[in-house]
Formats: C-alpha cells, sequence, structure tokens
C-alpha cells in the first residue's frame, strides 16, 4: 500500500506540475522496463521563435512578429510485460503571438494526448544491444482555434535500436514515421485549407557514463515535413519543412529510480517555415520497478 501511495503522489505531482507540448514518440533507449513497473516523466521547455525561412532568398531572415513559447510533455507508463509497455503523453502550452502591429495574443492549454506501446523485438542484454519498436495514435484534443492541436488523428511506427559499442560509450539509433489522416487543417472549423504533410524524424545519439551518477549524451536529428496538399489536390508551394538539430546533455541519478536530464539543442541547417536560436529542457523521470 506504501508503494502505490508514492505512485499516485508522483503522478499527481508530475500532472499538477505540466498538464502538458509536442510530445515526442522517440524517448528513451530500447530498454524496456520489468513487468508490472511504473514510470513518470515530464519534459519542461522553451523556446523563442526568431527567424522564418525566405524561400526567394533561400536563407534565414528575422521575423517580423515575436512569439514565444513553453511547455511540458508528461508521460505516464506501465509494463505490461517485460517486453511491453503502454505510455499516455499529455501535452500543455503556453504560448505569446506578438505581432509587428497588434496587440499581443496569449494562448495556453492541453495539446493533442498521445496514446504509445513500446514492444521490445530484442531484449535489451546489459553490454549488448537492443531494438523496441514504437506504435503511437495522436488524439485530437487540443483546440485549432487557439493553435494548440491538429484537429485530426495520427498514426506512428517508430524503431529505436541500442546498443554497447566500447568501454563506456552506448550508441542509439532512432526513426519514426507519421502518417497524418485526410482532412482539413482548419483556422476555423468552418474555413479548410490544406491537409498537412506526413513528417519523419531520425535521431543519432550517443552517450557516454563518467559514473553510476552521470551520463553526457550528444545528439543529432534530422525532421522532414512533405508539402502540403491543397483542397483542389495540388501541392502547397513552399510548405515542405527540413531541420538538423544538434542536442547537448547529461543524465544525473540522484536516488535509485530518479533521473534529470537537463539539455539544450540547436538548429543547424534546414529549410521551411520558423525556427528558434536554441532551445532549453529539462526532464524529470521517475521509474519504479516492481520486480515482478
Amino acid at each position: 500500500m506504501k508503494r502505490l501511495m508514492t505512485i499516485l503522489l508522483l503522478i499527481t505531482f508530475v500532472g499538477v506540475m505540466a498538464a502538458p507540448a509536442d510530445a515526442q514518440v522517440l524517448w528513451r533507449s530500447a530498454k524496456t522496463m520489468k513487468q508490472g513497473s511504473y514510470i513518470a516523466m515530464t519534459n519542461l521547455y522553451y523556446q523563442d521563435i526568431t527567424k522564418v525561412w525566405d524561400f526567394t532568398e533561400n536563407e534565414w531572415c528575422d521575423c517580423n512578429y515575436t512569439k514565444t513559447e513553453w511547455g511540458a510533455n508528461t508521460m505516464i507508463g506501465y509494463a505490461v510485460t517485460d517486453r511491453m509497455e503502454v505510455m499516455a503523453h499529455i501535452p500543455f502550452r503556453y504560448i505569446n503571438y506578438q505581432p509587428e502591429n497588434g496587440e499581443s495574443v496569449d494562448r495556453s492549454g492541453v495539446g493533442d494526448i498521445w496514446l504509445k506501446s513500446r514492444i521490445a523485438v530484442f531484449p535489451w542484454e546489459k553490454n549488448k544491444h537492443g531494438f523496441t519498436v514504437t506504435s503511437t495514435l495522436s488524439l485530437p484534443t487540443g483546440s485549432v482555434e487557439r493553435g494548440l492541436g491538429s484537429g485530426r488523428i495520427k498514426y506512428a511506427l517508430g524503431g529505436i535500436y541500442s546498443s554497447k559499442w566500447f568501454g563506456k560509450y552506448r550508441g542509439h539509433l532512432k526513426l519514426n514515421y507519421w502518417w497524418d489522416q485526410k482532412g482539413w487543417a482548419t483556422g476555423s472549423s468552418s474555413s479548410p485549407t490544406k491537409d498537412i504533410g506526413d513528417n519523419m524524424k531520425f535521431i543519432a545519439k550517443n552517450d557516454y557514463n563518467f559514473s553510476k551518477k552521470w551520463m553526457g549524451f550528444a545528439t543529432y536529428i534530422y525532421t522532414v515535413k512533405w508539402a502540403n496538399y491543397l483542397s483542389d489536390g495540388s501541392l502547397q508551394e513552399n510548405s515542405h519543412q527540413t531541420r538538423h538539430i544538434a542536442q547537448v546533455g547529461a543524465v544525473y541519478k540522484p536516488y535509485s529510480g530518479w533521473f534529470i536530464r537537463p539539455k539544450v539543442a540547436f538548429i543547424m541547417g534546414g529549410v521551411g517555415g520558423t525556427k528558434w536560436d536554441y532551445k532549453p529542457m529539462i526532464d524529470l523521470w521517475y521509474v519504479f520497478n516492481t520486480g515482478v
């Protein structure tokens, strides 16, 4: 009963701390938890939109507006078996938008909730390797009118491969693909504009264990969003996007089951859309292993 109360209090704490945005599908390594274990996690982030891509000049230029966003991604999960986990991601976003000539607009709320499962095809073995597949269903729970949700159901499949390279180094390769439901992305429910293109994310990550409590990591992330389709079936010009992102950070394990991950991301290249200069983040994890 004491352990159950600990879990319930922790989940309540995480939920209050971040009722949470833009959750990633490819969190964690290929290693799955022991059957009956719980996991709770919050990712806090901040970003300032400063640049927009000029397709005419093929370069980034300063925005004629300002957009600040902070938010959190909360995840709660459970290990059904040693090889299978189920999770729910709840995103929260706060956005402040300031046009060049106009009044500031503030928006906040819960975004699209994600339901995810992870299955270990090749279970992780210490000092060796593992491969896990992920499947995700995104539900249209966020408000489209307020810019907090997509207004459509989306599906994703992914894979995570982890391997000990040598010594204290460990590598991870991660890939996922989102299929967007055919429908309308709308500014309002009565004003359909376009179908959003599918998107893909690839991650290459390297860990280095300095000690039992500290680990450093460096990550390369590549994302691509294909062009949108207009209502007449044609492609929307200049609606595709690519990104090359570098991320560095550390993992601190103060106590058994607890993980603190400060990190910062930088966009190194890409085309289309808008971009931030840097994105500071911090992850707070708790994993409760029952040992079932």
